[in-house]
C-alpha cells in the first residue's frame, strides 16, 4: 500500500530535508488547489477580521506549507523508535505538569488540529500511564483510516469509536487512564453553539460530558510546530469544570483553543469549515436549546472581546 511505502521511502532522508519538501508541495498545493486556499482565506478573515489581504495571502501561503511538512514528517516519526524520535519533540512543559497530572483522578486531554496532531500517536511514551485512549472517526478514505489505525495501535493507544465513547470512555477514566479528545471540528446538530473567533461554532460538548461524569480534569494539549522539523508539546492551563454546566465547560474549551491559535495562527488546520451553519435562520432566530454565549467578560483580550461580538451578531438575526 502507497502510504505503507512513505515512511521508508522517506526514512533515509534526514528529517529536515523531508519537511522542507513538504513545505515545496504546500507551496505547490497553495497555488493548484483553489477550493482550499479561498476556504483559509475566508476562515482567516473571520478569525482575524483586522488582517490585511497580504497578511491573509502569506499566512495562508505559510499554512499549506506547515501543514503539508508535518503531514510528511509524521509519517517518518511515528514509525521511529521513542529514542530517536524524542530528539525532535519537545515535551518539557507537558513533564513540568507531570505532579498535577498525576495528582488528578484521571485527565482527558483535550486535543486539537494545531501543528503535527498525529504525533499524539505517540503520547503513550510521553508519560508513565497504563492505559492511553483516544476518540477515533473512521475517515472517510478507508486506506487513510486503516494507516492511522494501525499506527495507533502499534503505538500503545487504544482507539474508540466515537459511536461507543461515552460507555467506553466513562470507563477508562473511572480506570485512572488518560483519553484524548479531538474539539476543534464542527459538531453538527449535536454540538453546543458557542462562540469561537467571535461566531457560532457547532462544538462538541463530549469532554464536557466526561468530565462531568467522571471528575477528570481537562487538559487542552497542542503539538506545536516550533521550527525546521522540530516540535513542541504544549500545555493549556487545566479547565475548570466543576460547577459549570456542559454548554459553559464547552465555551471554556473553545475559549483555551483560541487563545493557543493566536499565538501561532498558521499552525491551526484553517481547510476545515468551522463555522458551517446549515441555516442561519433556524440557529439564531427559532432555535434556543444548544445555543450557549457567554456573559461579558471583563477581561479586554481579543478572545473575550470575540464573546461580545457574537453576542451582537446574534442579536442582528
Amino acid at each position: 500500500m502507497f502510504l505503507d511505502l512513505l515512511p521508508g521511502s522517506f526514512c533515509k532522508l534526514p528529517l529536515q530535508w523531508t519537511f522542507r519538501l513538504g513545505q515545496l508541495l504546500g507551496l505547490f498545493g497553495y497555488v493548484v488547489f483553489a477550493k482550499y486556499r479561498k476556504l483559509a482565506s475566508a476562515n482567516f478573515r473571520i478569525a482575524f477580521p483586522e488582517w490585511t489581504k497580504k497578511q491573509v495571502r502569506k499566512n495562508g501561503r505559510d499554512h499549506f506549507q506547515t501543514v503539508t511538512a508535518n503531514l510528511l514528517c509524521s509519517f517518518v516519526l511515528t514509525q521511529k523508535p521513542w529514542d530517536e524520535a524524542s530528539s525532535y519533540i519537545d515535551i518539557s512543559p507537558l513533564l513540568a505538569q507531570a505532579s498535577k497530572i498525576k495528582a488528578a483522578p484521571s485527565v482527558i486531554w483535550v486535543i486539537n488540529h494545531i501543528g503535527n496532531w498525529e504525533l499524539f500517536i505517540l503520547a503513550p511514551r510521553w508519560l508513565q500511564n497504563p492505559i492511553w485512549a483516544v476518540i477515533h472517526q473512521k475517515l472517510r478514505n478507508g486506506f487513510l483510516d486503516r494507516h492511522v489505525q494501525r499506527s495507533r495501535e502499534s503505538s500503545g493507544v487504544l482507539t474508540i469509536d466515537r459511536m461507543e465513547g461515552l460507555h467506553r470512555g466513562v470507563t477508562i477514566l473511572r480506570s485512572g487512564g488518560m483519553l484524548g479528545i479531538l474539539i476543534d471540528q464542527h459538531a453538527g446538530d449535536k454540538g453546543v453553539w458557542t462562540p469561537f473567533f467571535g461566531r457560532l461554532a457547532s462544538t462538541t460538548p463530549f469532554p464536557a460530558l466526561l468530565a462531568k461524569k467522571t471528575g477528570a480534569v481537562l487538559m487542552p494539549v497542542s503539538i506545536v510546530t516550533s521550527g525546521i522539523a522540530r516540535w513542541r508539546v504544549e500545555v493549556g492551563d487545566f479547565i475548570p469544570s466543576r460547577e459549570a454546566s456542559t454548554a459553559e465547560i464547552t465555551a471554556r474549551i473553545n475559549l483555551s483553543l483560541e487563545k493557543q491559535i493566536r499565538k501561532n495562527p498558521n499552525d491551526w488546520f484553517w481547510v476545515h469549515n468551522r463555522w458551517k451553519t446549515p441555516n442561519p435562520q433556524f440557529l439564531l432566530r427559532h432555535y434556543h436549546r444548544g445555543v450557549y454565549v457567554p456573559p461579558r467578560s471583563k477581561d479586554s483580550s481579543p478572545s473575550a472581546c470575540s464573546y461580545d461580538l457574537a453576542t451582537r451578531r446574534i442579536r442582528q438575526q
